[in-house]
């Protein structure tokens, strides 16, 4: 099947995805992910993804960085496509992927290390985030001694170390307690407020999708498809209890709900 035209320019969309088909093979079989799967994200919004368990959410956001290919369709970021997107992209996978030999803030200064920067100077060029993530006085901590949200927070800070104009999130809240993740979601809105980014957000949590996300896109089960997206206009200025329990917010959510079920 012949995948349909990439239309328009790059400056349009950060993030182009037309008709994308994803088949893995295995002992007992092809299995599709993804099927003519159509989206694209806008430069500098934050873009969320929802589906069921298995729907292909993760692999999407593999085969947007590079680090798999289509089997039919066509995939460009910022006009780039096959290796260069990899270059324009920081994926931050569930787990934290923290090295437990290091501290906190020399895990989170690995982006600089790897674009070449001494360690001396990565440190330096660390603090200053850490210090706007309340991560300050836990700088010399191993990743044993932290709590699941500041590993997360450290995992977050190394994501935009790493300078890309794009951020690919998957599920970053997923393995919190919900108390924490209320807290976290808060936090990452404030930060993607400070420091703009085209940021796509996988997560099964429809609430959290339409607190931190300008569009939602609802996914199939697998093969995933896109089956409904939600533009989300809500007024954030108001604290984040406020805005869930608001009416505007309610009906987005029952719209999500009902797009799953």
């Amino acid at each position: 099947m012949e995948a349909p035209p990439l239309r328009g320019h790059a400056g349009d969309a950060a993030i182009r995805i037309a008709g994308v088909t994803k088949v893995f093979r295995n002992r007992r079989g092809d299995v599709t992910a993804l099927r003519e799967l159509t989206m694209e994200a806008h430069a500098g919004a934050t873009l969320g993804v929802v589906g069921p368990s298995g729907c292909g959410k993760s692999t999407l956001l593999e085969l947007i960085c590079g680090l798999q290919e289509p089997a039919i369709g066509a995939i460009a970021v910022d006009g780039a496509s096959a290796a260069e997107r990899l270059r324009r992209c920081a994926l931050m996978p569930q787990r934290d992927l923290l090295l437990p030999w290091r501290t906190a803030l020399d895990n989170a200064g690995i982006a600089l290390e790897l674009r070449g920067v001494r360690r001396a100077e990565a440190r330096t060029r660390t603090l200053p985030l850490f210090e706007r993530f309340g991560l300050e006085e836990f700088a010399r901590a191993r990743p044993a001694e932290l709590s699941g949200g500041m590993r997360q927070r450290v995992s977050f800070a190394r994501t935009l170390l790493a300078g890309k104009p794009i951020l690919l999130l998957d599920e970053p809240f997923g393995s919190l307690d919900s108390i924490t993740r209320a807290e976290l979601q808060e936090w990452l809105a404030d930060v993607l407020a400070q420091e703009p980014r085209t940021t796509l957000l996988v997560t099964h949590d429809v609430e959290e999708a339409l607190f931190l996300c300008d569009r939602v896109l609802i996914l199939s089960p697998r093969p995933g498809t896109v089956r409904a997206e939600l533009h989300v206009e809500l007024d954030r200025r108001r604290p984040r209890r406020e805005l869930v329990t608001s009416p505007e917010f309610a009906a987005l959510k029952e719209r999500a709900l009902e797009a799953l079920a």
